[in-house]
């Protein structure tokens, strides 16, 4: 695991070609207004962002750098 700046960390394959593949093509479905910052509330929006923020995948990931659960607050693409 490659760690950068600020905390961040690469995790070679976290994501599986297929999880790739529903998050892209939903993402490209959406015409974005000019000058979109990003988009709130993406797991209420995408499903495929609500099943990954969901997974147990990503919370045992993020666990191991939590005192307690892992939720999600904010998501922006």
């Amino acid at each position: 695991m490659q760690t950068l700046e600020d905390g961040y960390e690469l995790i070679c394959k976290f994501l599986s070609h297929d999880q790739l593949v529903s998050i892209n093509s939903e993402i490209q479905s959406v015409v974005f207004p000019a000058k979109a910052g990003g988009i709130r509330n993406a797991e209420k929006k995408f499903s495929s962002i609500r099943e990954l923020a969901s997974s147990e995948q990503l919370t045992a990931q993020a666990a191991k750098y939590l005192s307690g659960s892992a939720s999600l607050v904010r998501a922006i693409q």
